[in-house]
């Protein structure tokens, strides 16, 4: 019956949340997105994962990264995890705040590699452009238009940008996107607009979804994600106090 977990899918969910504990070392460098309370999209953080008794744990943040009185503790947190090139994703309650700089919190289910795709998104400023879908089609060149802009952040099935001009939500779109590393290659695909919002004057902050792109393009987005991610938790994360 629909809405009802299994014996069999219970414990499959108990031994893959065994694997990430027994996978991940204490102390790791961690990307974590957390739920705020003053807007529905969740804000993601460096910190450090420490081990517990799992499947509880810790997040360790830097001095003043943790915004303690603007963290919504009935929503679950997505703590995301590099092993060797591998992203892996942890959906978890926060069960407390403890002083400035730790959350305490409980492991309740891996992320799917499909479902990864959406989860793990990192933070990259990278050159992309934007036009209609049948610009080529288009007689009126008054009526044509490309805009191009920036990257806020990419995952394998979308990205966050600015541009100097807003688009229509749900408008199809061609999209050319620069790989933020390695030779820096142009990837194109098609997309969508799911939401435009002016962030000041001239300046729009428009949310893409990626409705067809070729696997291999894809692969190399969530290659590129995953070395930008590398690179950022190659950072030391200043802690003051480690439990």
């Amino acid at each position: 019956m629909e809405g009802i977990i299994t014996e069999h899918e219970e414990g499959r969910h108990v031994k893959h949340l065994q694997e990430f504990f027994s996978n991940i070392t204490d102390k790791k460098a961690v990307r974590v997105t957390l739920p705020v309370m003053d807007r529905d999209e969740k804000e993601r953080y460096n910190c450090l994962f420490v081990s517990e008794r799992q499947p509880s744990f810790y997040l360790v943040f830097p001095p003043g990264d943790l915004p303690v009185t603007r963290i919504d503790q009935n929503r679950t947190c997505i703590v995301t995890v590099d092993f060797g090139g591998r992203a892996v994703s942890l959906i978890a309650d926060i069960d407390s705040i403890k002083g400035d700089q730790i959350i305490q919190a409980t492991g309740r289910e891996i992320v799917d590699h499909q479902q990864n795709r959406n989860y793990f998104r990192v933070d990259a400023v990278t050159p992309v452009a934007a036009e209609p879908v049948d610009a080529a089609l288009q007689e009126d060149a008054d009526a044509a238009w490309r805009l191009v802009g920036e990257t806020i952040d990419l995952s394998g099935s979308g990205m966050l940008c600015t541009f100097d001009a807003p688009m229509e939500v749900n408008q199809r779109v061609r999209v050319q996107l620069t790989l933020p590393t390695g030779a820096m290659d142009i990837i194109e695909v098609i997309g969508h607009v799911v939401r435009c919002r002016e962030i000041s004057e001239s300046l729009y902050q428009i949310a893409l979804h990626f409705d067809t792109i070729a696997a291999e393009e894809q692969d190399k987005i969530i290659g590129s994600c995953l070395e930008v991610q590398r690179k950022q938790l190659r950072m030391k994360v200043q802690i003051q106090h480690i439990l």
